[in-house]
């Protein structure tokens, strides 16, 4: 029996990956003077991967990221103009309108009568929680979870937060690395679904049979029903 339903946020929920891959074309766009585009894709790669430990994630340390990937290419102090706008893109990152992804108010409202809900993102806490309320989402599940990273530990401690049992709970989201690895790991079951963007250091590939893919948000009322008859779909 699968009573509650952890749901991941970006790009489970709403639209995220996207607007970050229009920063990045943008930086790509900012830095050409000093470097090709595969090679300001690759330093903004290898800079944040060094940064997750310190800044976390996020619109913030994307900015912070993008200011130090600015200096190691230009070789020297970065032009007011390039900080303003680096600044800029991290604006339109913490502002752009939350977009929900097709057929998830629909499915999220009736996922919400028969189970718990509880949103499962990470991330920085103010900009999160101001997504999950202008989503629109936040009177239709039961509560929220903002970690510092997805580990089989901060699962764990979610299960403990909220008295929960882990083979009565799921785990959906977009991400193997992060939303179904990790979930598998501390003892929950857990669903994934593909969204056409994820960012490189989210990008995983492995041959877990424990893996099981939705095509869509609409598929998961099925899939939890046929956790509860025994017969996953």
């Amino acid at each position: 029996m699968i009573d509650t339903i952890l749901l991941d946020a970006d790009d489970t929920l709403w639209e995220s990956q996207a607007h970050f891959d229009k920063a990045e074309a943008a930086m790509a766009e900012l830095l050409s003077p000093w470097a090709e585009a595969p090679v300001v894709d690759e330093r903004l790669l290898a800079i944040a991967r060094q940064n997750i430990a310190v800044w976390g994630y996020g619109v913030k340390s994307f900015v912070l990221t993008s200011l130090e990937t600015a200096a190691d290419l230009i070789g020297g102090d970065v032009p007011a103009e390039v900080q303003a706008t680096i600044l800029d893109l991290g604006r339109t990152l913490m502002t752009h309108p939350v977009e929900l992804l097709d057929g998830v108010y629909e499915t999220v409202e009736s996922l919400s009568s028969q189970h718990r809900l509880i949103i499962v993102t990470k991330g920085d806490n103010q900009h999160q929680r101001r997504k999950i309320a202008a989503s629109g989402l936040e009177a239709i599940v039961n509560s929220y979870e903002i970690v510092i990273d997805k580990t089989v530990s901060a699962y764990h401690e979610v299960l403990t937060r909220h008295g929960l049992d882990a083979e009565r709970t799921i785990m959906i989201g977009n991400s193997l690395a992060s939303d179904v690895v990790p979930a598998l790991d501390a003892g929950l079951h857990a669903a994934h679904i593909p969204h056409t963007s994820i960012w490189a250091h989210e990008d995983i590939t492995t041959d877990d049979d424990r893996i099981v893919t939705l095509a869509s948000i609409r598929d998961v009322p099925e899939h939890v029903a046929s956790l509860q008859e025994g017969t996953p779909s």
